[in-house]
């Protein structure tokens, strides 16, 4: 039988884990970056360097470890290109044919894989809870039960933490916040050169110093990030400052739509659409927007924050979700009441635009709350907490 987490005290060495997860290398999104740090918590050898045997279900076959997160020494790493049948048939095996000290998994839809077996008293596992996947519309009843059958669950933000209170009362929830990966420099090197990108318009036109950014995938299923409600603040914008210029980056089947969006309120030439970026041109744009803005309603940690964080941008964020945990309004930018509304938007970054000391003022402090709480080793502390390991 599979101990429970924390069983056995303060981790240690030869400590043996096995993580079920849907990906960490070959994936974007949050959950991959979540999930990027957790094997690098686990594998730290100040730490005991825990011994890993990790299957990802999304990850296509074939495809590697990295190094820079996991020990490749002391790991063993299947890869299943959503092979189902294959990835259920191997976590019974291994999570029946040895005895572990942790089993993780990273997604409630993976963890409908191990819910039989805890339910009988053959496992036990501990979740990462994120709130978009425990939405009504996302939880089918098979979800819902291998969410009960966690011994343990970790939320990523007090937000989710106490979403998942709000929804299930009888239920509990650890949280460890995220932070920045460990691999990014803190270091932000200068823009030097012009940046040139395509509008909604189809033309070409360099970027200038009043661009409001919003990174995040462009997704009719995560409409809650609130790209089409920054569009729709647009005009209110461009009436105070006319050269304005709002940059969505993300790819995702939203991006047809967002754009007819723009094109019916008028400000296609305003609105760019980069779709996806590489780490260079996203880093470009951190760097020259003046305002980050994510106007989102149910985002369960934006990691995207932090990023703007690091380029000392001020944020504009939703106070229903967890931007709440990650901005200090009037400390590092502005938290809105409601982020669906379009008029609020619209003034929290006229706002920003029009007193840049206090734009540069509120980077600062972003920039300090980084450095002060989001840091890997924040989350390494955060993470060993709620395992029970501290």
């Amino acid at each position: 039988m599979t101990l429970a987490a924390g069983a056995q005290g303060p981790v240690a060495a030869h400590r043996d884990v096995l993580v079920l997860m849907t990906g960490a290398f070959r994936l974007g999104g949050g959950i991959a970056a979540s999930n990027r740090l957790v094997l690098k918590a686990l594998s730290d050898p100040a730490q005991g360097a825990a011994r890993l045997t990790v299957l990802a279900f999304n990850e296509p076959i074939g495809s590697r470890a990295d190094g820079a997160y996991l020990d490749l020494s002391r790991s063993d790493w299947r890869a299943f290109g959503r092979r189902y049948a294959a990835f259920i048939a191997a976590a019974w095996r291994q999570a029946l044919g040895r005895q572990w000290d942790l089993i993780l998994v990273d997604h409630v839809g993976i963890a409908c894989a191990l819910a039989p077996l805890a339910r009988l008293g053959l496992c036990s596992y501990v979740l990462m809870c994120y709130r978009g996947e425990l939405t009504p519309s996302d939880l089918s009843p098979r979800r819902r039960v291998a969410l009960f059958a966690a011994t343990r669950r970790i939320a990523t933000s007090d937000a989710t933490a106490a979403y998942i209170r709000e929804r299930f009362p009888t239920l509990d929830a650890a949280v460890s916040e995220l932070a920045i990966d460990p691999e990014t420099a803190l270091a932000t090197p200068p823009q030097t050169t012009t940046l040139v990108l395509a509008n909604v318009a189809g033309e070409q036109h360099p970027i200038g110093p009043r661009m409001v950014l919003c990174v995040g995938r462009m997704e009719r299923t995560q409409r809650h990030k609130g790209q089409d409600v920054l569009i729709r603040a647009t005009p209110a914008i461009l009436r105070r400052f006319p050269d304005a210029q709002i940059v969505l980056a993300g790819g995702g089947d939203w991006y047809d739509e967002l754009a007819q969006v723009a094109r019916a309120e008028g400000v296609s030439r305003s609105v760019f659409l980069t779709g996806f970026v590489a780490t260079d041109l996203r880093d470009e744009l951190y760097g020259r927007c003046a305002v980050f803005a994510m106007p989102s309603h149910g985002e369960g940690f934006g990691l995207v924050h932090l990023e703007a964080m690091r380029w000392s941008k001020p944020c504009i964020g939703g106070a229903l979700d967890s931007a709440r945990d990650l901005i200090v309004d009037g400390e590092t930018g502005v938290l809105l009441a409601d982020p669906r509304d379009s008029a609020l938007v619209a003034k929290a970054i006229v706002d920003l635009l029009s007193d840049p000391q206090l734009a540069a003022a509120f980077g600062a402090g972003g920039r300090r709350r980084l450095e002060e709480r989001y840091l890997f080793p924040h989350f390494q502390a955060r993470f060993y907490r709620a395992l029970g390991w501290a």
